[in-house]
């Protein structure tokens, strides 16, 4: 027992980081002190009240304006004797699986019968449901703590009662009870008697932890998950990363964690490293010195981790291999493309074979190509900031050599005629990278050709295109196409190798279609293509003036004209038009089919201009549907 307030303590001792340097050369780090550890937490009461001996069967519980709460022996305003008990009851369900460092109980004395006088004792009991009776309170099962001294009087009194709620949470119990009590050979001396505070009450603090631990499925070195046994990953950048779990929601960024590496044949090697500002909810990393390690060796390495006050076991143990050695430069050549200084162009419809070698390199486990140029090879952060690499070979334009340092061939196209350029690059299975090589040929043009079948496409009308191989492609099984940029199409040839596709016209843009020719061989030509643009410009028909070099009408011969919209031209609220390059424009209104009459009387002979501009609702001029209908006036 101790004098004290309801203050928490919390202390967090810090120990001094040291550098040194280990046997193999790495920099080690000591390891401190965490300072998010231990935790306080004041679980619920669940029950409050007391027992009087002179009323012995029944429960006293508090009332809502009481303010005093009896202990020991009193007396009445009759001379009557009590004698009372205090019982108090927790819910610690919140410490399930959690480590109980400690408890305590705290109350604060209102008044005593005799500050000289002080005996008060604190007992472990069984799970009281309810405030008892005098009658049918629980037997005590354990003293706890004590307190004798009469010292400061009235006080705030602190009680040690860990070991009850040690005993609860390790039992599974969700709840502890207490009863507090002046000693038997006191408990009906008046002189000892006490008023405790009724507003303050019982109160239960808990100091505890829960134990982090490194969770085995969130271990990385260089971006590559955790491998127990052989074979280990290659890895070329000495990054370790482990993930700890923690339930206690304060330690979430305030754990340490710490790493052992060492080499596989050297266990005597290792040394230990630390990052002292860890989170669970991102990977905790390590970056080893490059220098410090050998080409080539194997190593293996653990991680623990601490919230300062309980410290996880090492983890089993990973394994890794060191590469960080390039290999050697590939050699490229084509049994059908001949290089670009021959000046002589490939075959028409035929991919081209390329054989990639690793020159005898052992380090070569595979090759990648690109004909444009390399882009720099990174690897994503994924979740819990963890950096996440994959097998070099799962990329695209990757393949695997048939054996280290053997080769590989492909037969690839590109989607462009004329002069091309290979680049290809040794991969090892670290993902190291050569310097990359080049191979230059001039691939024959090859793209299909599209033609209408039947008239030229009308406003509305279906349209039929056909497609055809280029002269000296063979083996054509289908084309793929696309249709004003959407999502690209497949059609099958036919026995002749061509194929057609059928679409209504109705884009006011005008269509676009696109398509390239695959063969058999794998052979993908590039994209041949076809245009069409629909006229958007205003029909102007007039009997009299219908427009020409021919001198027709005359001066005082009135024309009507007649404005008709293009094709699909919905969008017309009217016509804004001028005869005559001087005049003024002048609005006249659309019918509902968006055609509109205009009448005019010339007043002299010679060339005229009727200038047309249709307008849409909002009002704005449609300039793509501009019009200029010039006649002769006789």
């Amino acid at each position: 027992m101790s004098y004290s307030t309801l203050s928490r303590y919390r202390r967090a001792l810090f120990a001094a980081t040291a550098v040194v340097v280990g046997s193999a050369g790495l920099a080690v780090t000591t390891v401190g002190t965490a300072a998010a550890a231990p935790h306080y937490a004041t679980p619920p009461t669940v029950q409050f009240g007391y027992t009087d001996s002179a009323d012995h069967k029944t429960a006293f519980n508090l009332a809502p304006d009481q303010r005093e709460v009896p202990l020991g022996a009193w007396a009445d305003a009759s001379g009557r004797i009590h004698v009372s008990r205090i019982y108090a009851t927790f819910d610690v369900t919140q410490f399930t699986g959690k480590t109980v460092d400690d408890g305590k109980v705290f109350i604060r004395e209102v008044s005593a019968a005799d500050c000289a006088k002080r005996a008060i004792e604190i007992w472990s009991t069984d799970t009281i449901e309810q405030t008892p009776s005098w009658a049918d309170a629980p037997a005590a099962e354990q003293k706890l703590d004590d307190i004798t001294t009469p010292n400061f009087c009235p006080a705030s009194i602190t009680f040690d009662v860990k070991a009850a709620v040690e005993k609860a949470v390790a039992k599974g119990k969700p709840r502890v009870s207490f009863e507090i009590r002046v000693p038997e050979t006191a408990e009906k001396d008046v002189t000892f008697g006490r008023m405790l505070s009724a507003y303050s009450g019982v109160q239960l603090s808990v100091q505890y932890n829960s134990a982090p631990s490194i969770d085995p499925a969130q271990r990385y070195n260089g971006g590559f998950p955790c491998a127990q046994s052989a074979p280990f990953p290659r890895i070329k950048r000495n990054l370790l990363q482990a993930l700890a779990t923690d339930a206690d929601a304060h330690d979430q960024h305030n754990v340490k964690y710490s790493y052992a590496v060492w080499p596989q044949d050297d266990p005597a090697a290792r040394v230990e490293l630390s990052n002292d500002y860890g989170s669970t909810t991102a990977a905790g990393r390590v970056e080893l010195p490059a220098d410090s390690f050998v080409d080539g060796r194997t190593y293996l390495w653990q991680a623990r981790v601490t919230d300062g006050v309980a410290t996880s076991a090492w983890s089993e143990p990973c394994g890794y291999v060191v590469d960080r050695t390039a290999p050697s430069a590939p050699q490229v050549t084509s049994s059908n493309y001949p290089p670009s200084g021959s000046e002589q162009p490939g075959p028409i419809g035929q991919p081209v074979k390329f054989t990639f070698s690793g020159n005898g390199d052992a380090d070569t486990a595979g090759f990648e190509w690109t004909w444009m140029e390399f882009s720099v090879p990174g690897c994503p952060y994924g979740d819990f900031a963890v950096l996440m690499c994959s097998d070099p070979f799962e990329s695209p334009n990757t393949v695997r050599a048939d054996a280290p340092g053997g080769s590989a061939t492909v037969a690839l196209t590109t989607q462009y005629s004329g002069p091309a350029r290979l680049q290809v690059r040794a991969v090892d299975a670290a993902g190291n990278r050569s310097a990359p090589v080049s191979y230059e040929i001039v691939v024959p043009e090859g793209a299909p050709r599209i033609t209408v079948v039947g008239d030229e496409p009308e406003w509305g009308k279906p349209v039929t295109l056909r497609f055809e191989p280029y002269p000296g492609v063979e083996g054509v099984v289908d084309f793929e196409y696309s249709v004003d940029n959407a999502a690209p199409q497949i059609v099958a040839a036919g026995a002749d190798g061509t194929a057609t596709i059928s679409f209504t016209a109705g884009n006011v843009n005008g269509h676009y279609v696109t398509a390239r020719s695959r063969s058999a061989s794998g052979w993908i030509s590039r994209d041949g293509s076809w245009r069409h643009q629909f006229d958007l410009r205003p029909t102007v028909r007039s009997e009299v003036y219908p427009g020409g070099a021919e001198p027709t009408g005359g001066v005082g011969v009135q024309g009507t004209f007649t404005i008709l919209p293009a094709p699909g031209m919905t969008d017309v609220q009217g016509y804004s038009y001028a005869i005559g390059w001087d005049q003024e424009l002048t609005f006249v209104p659309a019918a509902a089919d968006g055609s509109a009459t205009v009448t005019w009387t010339p007043s002299e002979s010679g060339f005229h201009n009727l200038e047309i501009i249709p307008v849409r609702h909002d009002g704005s001029w449609n300039f793509d549907g501009y019009r200029n209908h010039r006649f002769f006036v006789a």
